[in-house]
């Protein structure tokens, strides 16, 4: 409104600009014409009799010097020479002529016409009215144009308007199943046309991604639990060879492997809240534990040495089951990958958790998690590294990646920043 109101300010007052213009310059030049006329006259009588011939008009006079002017245009006049137009006193308007003319020997002779024609001018007189009319239709023109401005602002906004109010009430687990069909209209009609098939993806992406999911629960947990089940009880067999208790050993390792990352997959891969009471804190020293007891099988097969400090009244905000979570994956990769004779120091300091990995001097390529520090934490380097990063990412843990040296230090915090 405010551009189309301005628009039409700017177009009325240089049109009104141009036809005062107009105006005044044919008022000029009718006066101009009329002088000119007379001063033809005045030459050729003054070539053939020597003397001026008498002026009819009295609104002109004829000067043979300068110094007799009136006094309101005389010291304007010497002032500007070469002015042909002058303001004079109580309202009056004087044009000037200049004369030249020969005499019968050829000798030069100058006069000037001075013509006053303050009641000659028309213009003046209508002026006002002029104004009046002018102003009263820059005002109807504005009117008009903020009058269609609106109009098209409204017919413009309002479908989109309402498109967006639409959209703003739409719940993630409540999708319509498509936009009323009233906005179809011009270029809101394809935006709403192409909602209505992003909200038809969106709905099936939602229903296959729930179907996956109640399917994964079950389908990949019971076989695994299964698996456990008949390894144990065959582990528990008095007669079983060295070697075999081993290899059972190896299995029921992989198999809460498998647990632990179908465990961490399913929560992540759920749209509602992970699980846990929200705001009840839990102390990280026994899940910590039981994540180390858990992953014991490396520290015998690897011969590591691992460090722990943490103290025992050390409290965090993330619930139990994804403390569990986060824990299992760092800890798992960081004796995974590590190196024989490597060491793991484990920290708990500040409501802090930090975990470094000291990789042997003679190991030539990086572990996973070396390579997920070195690039910034980006997915790619390790399916538990990449499951803590997006969980860190949905709790907002803060997580943070470090390598100097041989060493390799990835920390979170336990409790967020303004309850330390």
């Amino acid at each position: 409104m405010l551009a189309f109101g301005g628009f039409s300010l700017l177009a009325t007052s240089l049109f009104s600009l141009y036809g005062l213009a107009f105006a005044y310059t044919v008022e000029d030049e009718f006066f101009e014409s009329m002088l000119k006329e007379e001063s033809t006259r005045q030459r050729a009588q003054y070539a053939q009799t020597g003397v001026w011939a008498a002026i009819s008009d009295p609104s002109m006079q004829l000067y043979s010097r300068p110094e007799a002017f009136p006094e309101e245009v005389l010291a304007k006049y010497l002032a500007e020479p070469t002015r042909r137009e002058f303001s004079g006193d109580a309202g009056r308007h004087f044009h000037l002529q200049s004369i030249q003319a020969e005499t019968q020997d050829g000798r030069a002779v100058s006069a000037w016409l001075l013509a006053e024609v303050s009641q000659k001018l028309v213009f003046r007189g209508m002026r006002g009215i002029v104004f009046e009319i002018l102003g009263y239709s820059a005002l109807v023109l504005l009117s008009a144009a903020l009058l269609l401005a609106w109009w098209l602002a409204r017919s413009a906004t309002q479908p989109l308007s309402k498109l967006a109010s639409l959209m703003a009430q739409i719940e993630p687990d409540k999708l319509p199943l498509q936009l009323p069909n009233n906005l179809d209209r011009d270029e809101v009609g394809v935006l709403s046309r192409g909602l209505n098939d992003l909200v038809l993806r969106i709905r099936q992406f939602v229903a296959r991604e729930q179907e996956f999911t109640r399917d994964a629960s079950h389908e990949l947990r019971t076989p695994l639990s299964v698996i456990s089940c008949l390894a144990q009880q065959i582990a528990a067999g008095p007669d079983l060879p060295d070697a075999t208790r081993e290899q059972l050993r190896m299995i029921l390792n992989a198999v809460k492997q498998q647990q632990q990352t179908v465990l961490s997959l399913l929560t992540l891969a759920r749209e509602e809240h992970l699980p846990g009471a929200a705001g009840a804190r839990c102390r990280v020293l026994p899940t910590l534990e039981r994540v180390i007891v858990e992953q014991a099988s490396y520290l015998d097969q690897k011969a590591m040495q691992l460090d722990l400090v943490c103290a025992p009244e050390q409290e965090t905000s993330l619930p139990e089951p994804i403390l569990h979570i986060v824990l299992s994956n760092l800890i798992g990769n960081a004796l995974a990958h590590g190196s024989r004779d490597g060491r793991i120091n484990i920290t708990v300091q500040q409501a802090r958790f930090s975990i470094a990995n000291q990789h042997a001097a003679e190991q030539r390529s990086e572990t996973p998690m070396a390579a997920f520090a070195k690039h910034g934490g980006s997915a790619g380097f390790g399916l538990g590294l990449a499951i803590v990063k997006r969980l860190s990412d949905r709790l907002q843990l803060e997580l943070s990646f470090e390598q100097i040296g041989g060493e390799t230090t990835v920390s979170f915090a336990l409790l967020p920043s303004d309850s330390r």
